[in-house]
């Protein structure tokens, strides 16, 4: 588990993105299910026909602590079905006391953009819907090629695995990744402003 707040506020990033299929659940929502009502049946979310959707382990967890950091927490899916995923969303628990659901996890998602289309039109849609530069966004997904797009916009990407998609090891990469860009862009500020020696050193190795 990542404690994020101990993060510096300069090193903590002000939106998180997810993908959803094969980032925080374990399918892909318009192809390995048949559609709502979704509920929840105490153990996981099922479609009418009981086929489930997986939600990976860690997300719960990881959308607790961002929301407690002050973050935002912002959704980028390529579905065909969005209207299912809203719907799965809805009753997809995060927080459960004593088997009784107290929130799901659409109430923990900022905002969603869902379409067919590349990532880049997704993240810069939610940059200026959340008014948060795309440099101080993370963005994680299980597809290369969203990957390498969305990187070309100034946004921190992480790369998920098939079978754990988000964790905590995945959380913690995006954070050094972030922090090290941050760094980086503070002592190119101080060169552009002047700054010192030591930084004009840090440049020029």
């Amino acid at each position: 588990m990542v404690d994020l707040s101990t993060v510096p506020p300069e090193h903590l990033p002000k939106c998180f993105v997810f993908d959803l299929d094969y980032t925080c659940w374990d399918i892909w929502i318009d192809s390995h299910v048949s559609g709502p009502p979704f509920k929840f049946n105490g153990r996981q979310v099922v479609d009418y026909r009981g086929s489930p959707v997986p939600l990976y382990p860690h997300v719960p967890d990881i959308f607790k602590e961002i929301k407690k950091a002050g973050a935002h927490i912002a959704i980028a899916s390529r579905t065909h079905t969005p209207d299912w995923a809203r719907a799965a969303m809805k009753v997809m628990p995060i927080d459960i006391e004593n088997g009784k659901v107290i929130r799901t996890m659409d109430t923990y998602i900022d905002h969603a953009e869902m379409y067919p289309s590349d990532k880049q039109v997704h993240l810069r849609a939610i940059s200026t819907a959340l008014n948060v530069p795309l440099t101080t966004c993370v963005f994680f997904d299980d597809e290369h090629r969203n990957i390498r797009s969305v990187s070309k916009i100034g946004v921190t990407c992480i790369k998920v695995h098939e079978g754990t998609g988000a964790n905590w090891e995945a959380m913690a990469q995006g954070l050094r990744q972030y922090s090290e860009r941050a760094k980086s862009q503070n002592v190119m500020k101080e060169w552009l402003n002047g700054g010192t020696e030591e930084n004009h050193n840090k440049l020029d190795d």
